[in-house]
């Protein structure tokens, strides 16, 4: 097996580490994977990726498609994942791995960065009839990748194979809740041409009863009113067109997309003071270029060529000009004072606009069938600037108007082999890391600060095979994660800028069992148990007070933990059972700096232990010998935690939120005739349980959801 200093010298001659010191960019994500698991792995099929040596665990999203959770509802219920929400449909949602959360963890679509792709901004509102499985990677992020995370990696995968198919889905619900999507794809074998489209539409009021205190007669007193201004609407659509399957391209096409969206903003961030006009809104509109050659003869071994080029803009509206206060019941009830919004801060009217650039290319060296060498670069170069609508003082300067850059080039190289009739398999990789940032402040001119670095890191990843359905698995990455534009610079609306920021590190390990039955009379099982350590260091963490929030580094953070699932099946799927469990213990260990006080302390704001469980029950054949009904419960335990740092203050009367038990019931009715259509009724919160996953902001109760959809498969797959 290659060694670190081999691969490290040879990525140098070939000169894919650069030190070439340009402005602007977030942090690269990834050559586009999955082309080459499709040249590589065959197709990358979820049970290959499972069996591998890789710290990864994948979601089937497929009945998921027929029923009303969404992407974010069906990650939460996987082990170690955390999905926090700040309302309904469009609000806010954290994303959480084993404690990292935020651009700790990245997100990618197809191999590409998701904020990059035309798709709802938030993780949890992408549609998720446009998504066919959700690979998680743990920690460790395999080096052909190019991406720089520091806790691990999500890569929502929305195409498997090729040929001519049709789906649509349309979901109405409670408070005002409306979502419709819209796909298809057409595949002619004998040219190799395809095409591909999508659109989706979604509009909630999120008018859901809350508890708040409100003023009566000069006392505050306790009510239960309905959110008043927390609508959402989105829509967007995609266009891919290129060729598969020929002589010189095993695959080339070209992706153009839209998307618009608009959400009001409803209080502060503990819902203590309602707001009545704030608002925001993002666009973005962008193209993807993808080729991926055939393997090629190249002496004795065979290479791969990948490549993905994208261009994104997007632009960021955030309004907050209204002088007047509102109270819960949406009615005015005084002026903020001359200049000021409702927020508390400045009047502003204001846009940012980002311009990105990306390129992913990865080379696979084939050497036999048990050994592959992959090699990959990938810059990103971001440019943003903004615009404040509202009239400025005679002669000052727009602050907005300041061009801030950033450019990252990630580049390594990974080996694969495999021994022993495939039983072992081993992944090594390198990376190498840059960074240069460019920053026009204003104080009473614009001055530039320009800040750059440059990073080295490596890892591996082994899993043996012990027996038939019994595998182990160990893997293990120095990692680097590079602050991204919207820590780096905020986001025109509720995070503040922190120019000072340096990039974070981490070591990752992970250990653990996977065992996988094969078919019995009595159905089968599945069980995965993993543990976890993470050394971070400069950890980079959202600091919130009630108004707004920026990121600062922490200094140092560890997080040790378990976590596991299960789950069975029985013959025919009659009845299968699904559970998840984790336990994490993340704190501080900074002996020096600001965070030094709080050395030992939990990470706060932080869960630490959570788990969900799953039953379902099918009944095929009801009303004729091609239809089904399902009935599936959910519960899903978060256990209590502290919203600051444990050790301050006396923890009787600490801010903190409370445990949270929640249940969610499914029916569906399903008939193949033979497009397949379905209809799905769901009920969340059913106790009607008061849930917060974040300190002060109540999410919805009780809500009902009817989905219907239709899928049609008019074959000419290969």
């Amino acid at each position: 097996m290659l060694s670190f200093r081999t691969l490290a010298a040879f990525l140098s001659t070939a000169g894919f580490f650069s030190n070439n010191a340009h402005a602007q960019a977030p942090a690269a994500r990834t050559p586009p994977p999955k082309m080459q698991e499709v040249a590589v792995r065959g197709e990358g099929s979820a049970t290959r990726l499972r069996h591998s040596a890789e710290a990864v665990s994948v979601i089937d999203t497929k009945r998921a498609h027929r029923e009303s959770a969404d992407l974010g509802e069906v990650m939460a219920r996987q082990q170690g994942i955390v999905v926090r929400r700040e309302g309904g449909l469009g609000s806010t949602a954290q994303f959480s791995l084993n404690g990292f959360q935020g651009e700790q963890v990245r997100f990618f679509i197809d191999g590409v960065p998701a904020g990059y792709t035309g798709l709802p901004p938030g993780i949890a509102d992408i549609p998720i009839a446009f998504v066919e499985r959700v690979e998680v990677y743990r920690g460790v992020v395999p080096g052909r990748f190019g991406a720089d995370a520091l806790g691990g990696a999500v890569n929502l995968v929305t195409e498997t194979r090729p040929g001519t198919r049709t789906a649509a889905s349309y979901q109405v619900g409670s408070f005002g809740t409306y979502r419709a999507t819209a796909t298809g794809q057409y595949y002619d074998p004998a040219s190799g041409l395809f095409a591909r489209a999508n659109g989706f539409y979604d509009r909630a009021k999120n008018d859901y009863p809350v508890d708040v205190q409100v003023a009566e007669e000069g006392r505050s007193v306790p009510a239960t009113v309905h959110r008043f201004h927390d609508a959402y609407r989105a829509y967007g659509a995609g266009l891919e067109a290129g060729v598969l399957d020929r002589s010189w391209a095993k695959r080339l096409s070209l992706r153009i997309y839209g998307m618009d969206a608009a959400k009001d903003l409803q209080s502060n961030f503990i819902m203590f003071i309602p707001y009545g006009e704030v608002r925001s809104a993002e666009s973005a509109l962008g193209a993807i270029v993808r080729y991926q050659s055939p393997a090629m003869d190249v002496g004795s071994t065979k290479v791969v060529l990948s490549t993905t080029s994208g261009y994104n803009h997007r632009a960021i509206d955030f309004v907050d000009r209204s002088p007047w206060f509102y109270d819960w019941f949406g009615h005015r009830v005084g002026l903020s004072g001359p200049g000021r919004g409702e927020t508390g801060r400045p009047a502003t009217d204001q846009t940012i606009g980002q311009h990105t650039v990306f390129e992913r290319l990865g080379i696979d060296w084939i050497l036999s069938p048990a050994a592959t060498v992959r090699a990959f670069a990938a810059p990103t170069w971001v440019s943003r600037s903004g615009e404040q609508k509202l009239p400025l003082a005679p002669g000052a300067l727009d602050p907005l108007s300041g061009t801030r850059s950033l450019f990252t080039w990630i580049n390594g190289l990974e080996a694969e082999v495999n021994l022993f009739d495939r039983r072992l398999q081993n992944i090594a990789f390198v990376k190498n890391y840059h960074i240069h940032t460019s920053s026009e402040e204003l104080v009473d001119r614009f001055v530039t600060h320009e800040y750059t670095d440059l990073s080295f890191g490596a890892g591996d990843a082994a899993r043996f095979r012990i027996a038939h359905g019994l595998f182990a698995k160990a893997s293990y990455e120095h990692a680097t994660r590079l602050p991204g534009p919207v820590e780096l610079f905020g986001d025109g609306v509720l995070i503040e800028q922190n120019r000072r920021l340096v990039p974070e590190t981490s070591d990752n390990i992970n250990a653990g069992f996977l065992v996988e039955t094969a078919p019995t009379p009595a159905g089968t099982l599945r069980a995965e148990a993993n543990g976890f350590l993470r050394y971070a260091d400069h950890l980079i963490t959202p600091i919130q007070n009630d108004i707004a929030y920026d990121f600062q580094n922490v200094y140092a953070a560890r997080s040790v933990g378990i976590e596991g699932s299960a789950g069975y099946r029985s013959p025919r799927d009659y009845v299968s059972l699904d559970g998840s469990f984790t336990y994490q213990d993340f704190r501080n260990t900074s002996k020096e700096g600001a965070f030094q006080r709080t050395e030992g302390d939990r990470i706060p704001n932080v869960p630490w232990a959570y788990g969900s469980v799953t039953a379902r029950i099918r009944m095929p054949d009801v009303l004729t010998p091609r239809d089904e009904i399902s009935l599936g419960w959910t519960t899903r335990y978060v256990h209590s935690f502290y919203r600051a740092w444990e050790g301050q203050g006396d923890k009787s009367s600490k801010d903190h939120i409370e445990s949270q038990l929640l249940h969610s019931a499914a029916l569906t009715y399903l008939v193949r005739v033979p497009s397949t259509f379905t209809a799905s009724l769901e009920a969340y919160n059913l106790t009607d349980a008061h849930a917060y996953d974040n300190f002060g902001v109540q999410k919805p109760g009780r809500a009902f959801f009817f989905k219907g959809t239709f899928e049609h498969d008019w074959g000419n797959s290969p």
